[in-house]
């Protein structure tokens, strides 16, 4: 019965982290919003999209991350 009980709530914390770090790295992404205009101004390019931000955040969480398991 425990091992039914524990699977469940690890299931759930799992699938928790997973969602929040999606996210927080939308969030990180929608940071940048506020400088769009200053780039635009400054560099005369146009930020349309906001995955600009994070896949390379992304992508650096994932070279970074010190939990490796090969």
């Amino acid at each position: 019965m425990a091992l039914i009980i524990g699977a469940g709530i690890g299931i759930t914390l799992y699938l928790s982290q997973a969602i929040s770090v999606a996210f927080y790295v939308i969030a990180f992404a929608e940071a940048f919003e506020a400088i769009k205009p200053w780039v635009a101004s400054e560099f005369g390019y146009e930020l349309f999209d906001n995955r600009l931000f994070s896949v390379p955040a992304t992508i650096t969480f994932n070279l970074v991350d010190g939990d490796q398991r090969y």
